[in-house]
């Protein structure tokens, strides 16, 4: 427990904590709902996401006395929090929606029960990293409910357009990353433990982060596929 701590506060684990508690609590209340409501509830999430990203690139902008460039981040998630939104309240697309779904689910749900890229015990809670937490579990909370209120109904065939979108995703991320000079890509050499500093950017992406990839849109599908098809007997 002295080792978790050593990463995150009391604070910073009660903060999390209390964000999936509300969006549970808020799915299992939905469930009892219309599907109606249900949609009402994505389109008014996909609201508040777009706006939640507005403040947070205006207090940004505050506190450098001004708008900049420098201060916009291309990383997988902070793609996903204006693709969310935009693909949920402009567009009607099977798999615009399915790509949201998935990777809003996978990529906020990840950051709200293992934080390390968002928050850690060297500073203390602010503004955007409340902001950041409630966002990535609203993107995890959005991606569910898409599913659960029938707007994407997961099928096996789509694994190759959602592949796709994430490949031009990646694609897109490594060319702000050749253009800004960064690393929109730190997350996964976070997982790899520190193998991104010795391991070259294709071998990691090819061979880790592409199957990788794979592996879990296959198997989000599978399963997804497999329950909404089970639910749909029992109705």
């Amino acid at each position: 427990m002295s080792g978790f701590f050593s990463f995150f506060s009391w604070q910073q684990v009660v903060l999390c904590g209390t964000v999936l508690l509300f969006y549970v609590a808020l799915i299992v209340v939905l469930h009892r709902c219309s599907l109606r409501t249900r949609r009402f509830a994505v389109y008014t999430g996909a609201f508040v996401l777009l706006l939640l990203e507005i403040m947070r690139y205006t207090v940004l902008s505050v506190n450098r006395g001004g708008f900049s460039m420098e201060i916009l981040s291309f990383q997988f998630c902070n793609i996903l929090a204006f693709y969310i939104p935009v693909s949920i309240l402009f567009f009607r697309n099977r798999y615009l929606y399915g790509s949201s779904a998935l990777f809003g689910f996978v990529a906020g749900l990840a950051i709200v029960l293992l934080p390390f890229s968002v928050i850690d015990n060297s500073r203390p809670i602010e503004f955007l990293t409340v902001q950041s937490i409630i966002s990535h579990g609203l993107m995890a909370f959005l991606g569910y409910m898409l599913i659960a209120s029938k707007m994407y109904v997961p099928k096996l065939r789509d694994f190759a357009p959602l592949m796709s979108i994430f490949l031009m995703f990646c694609a897109y991320m490594k060319l702000m990353c050749y253009i800004r000079g960064a690393n929109y890509f730190g997350l996964t050499e976070f997982l790899l433990f520190g193998w991104g500093e010795v391991l070259s950017f294709p071998v990691y992406f090819f061979l880790i982060y592409v199957p990788g990839a794979m592996l879990l849109i296959a198997g989000l599908l599978y399963i997804t596929s497999r329950l909404c098809a089970r639910i749909k007997r029992t109705e």
